[in-house]
């Protein structure tokens, strides 16, 4: 799992790093799977974990995001159905960023007028739609940079200055908020186009080891148990706001059938209007 770090400085703030989401979703697989399985947790950046899932290494991650073009590479038990990334700029900042009139960032005019200067991190996806804008940018408008998270450590450059904005979820932004003690030096905004909610999980790698995994990993995480834990945490994590624009639809992807209760459901591609998970189909028993 990458080390989803949301406290100052990286973690260099004397307080351990918290990790978001994937780190509730690793507990709950480890005291659940059953068995005599003995789990590893390695801490790994996305552009190495994605080389490890690639060459077919035993191992998965947490925290993937589910993209259609991922589906032919990796095998998928879907954990989250979380709002998309946001604008997150520096209050200072703020005026600068062109908007339209329901408040939506243009990233386009953010480019054209080269007012602000950007960071995202590489080898991260942003979903199919945003990393294929954020392929197309000018040049010099936004820097790439190797975290060893998926970018918490972007937002505490943010605020310090060093880059004026990011793209990134509202909890990350929520939790890098709260570890701050409550000042409010980023805020999030929508960007224009880019408002449907989005798919991630466990990936694993495209082999018989990663199908069972991913099997095993979709019956531990579909019980009532483990969708109420997931649930809570997540809309626990969310802004007023994004509760209010993304709730009803996070309860619909918690409510959906187990895996198995549809046999459709288990080779559905990843969509923008599907929320029930790619189960690995047919499925097979765990490792032990």
């Amino acid at each position: 799992m990458p080390q989803i770090d949301a406290s100052p400085a990286s973690g260099n703030a004397g307080n351990a790093p918290r990790r978001v989401l994937t780190q509730t979703t690793a507990d709950y697989l480890i005291s659940n799977w059953g068995g005599r399985t003995q789990h590893e947790l390695m801490m790994a950046n996305i552009k190495r974990s994605l080389r490890m899932l690639q060459t077919g290494e035993p191992a998965c991650m947490l925290g993937m995001l589910h993209t259609p073009d991922r589906d032919a590479q990796l095998w998928f038990a879907d954990t989250h159905l979380t709002p998309p990334h946001q604008f997150v700029v520096r209050v200072s900042a703020l005026a600068q960023v062109p908007r339209n009139a329901a408040g939506e960032v243009s990233l386009q005019r953010v480019w054209d007028e080269r007012k602000l200067s950007g960071a995202f991190v590489q080898g991260r996806s942003y979903g199919p739609e945003l990393d294929e804008v954020i392929r197309r940018r000018p040049a010099d408008t936004m820097s790439a940079y190797v975290t060893p998270d998926v970018g918490g450590n972007l937002l505490s450059m943010i605020a310090v200055g060093r880059a004026d904005y990011t793209l990134e979820y509202d909890f990350f932004l929520t939790d890098h908020l709260a570890a701050r003690g409550g000042g409010v030096d980023l805020v999030s905004l929508p960007i224009e186009g880019h408002a449907e909610p989005i798919l991630s999980g466990v990936a694993c790698p495209k082999n018989d080891w990663g199908q069972r995994v991913a099997t095993r990993a979709n019956e531990v995480l579909s019980s009532p148990q483990a969708r109420r834990l997931l649930k809570d945490e997540l809309l626990n994590g969310l802004s007023a706001n994004a509760r209010a624009r993304y709730g009803a639809r996070i309860d619909a992807f918690y409510n959906r059938p187990a895996p198995g209760a549809a046999a459709s459901a288990a080779s559905a591609p990843a969509g923008k209007d599907r929320v029930s998970p790619r189960s690995p189909s047919p499925p097979a028993p765990a490792p032990r």
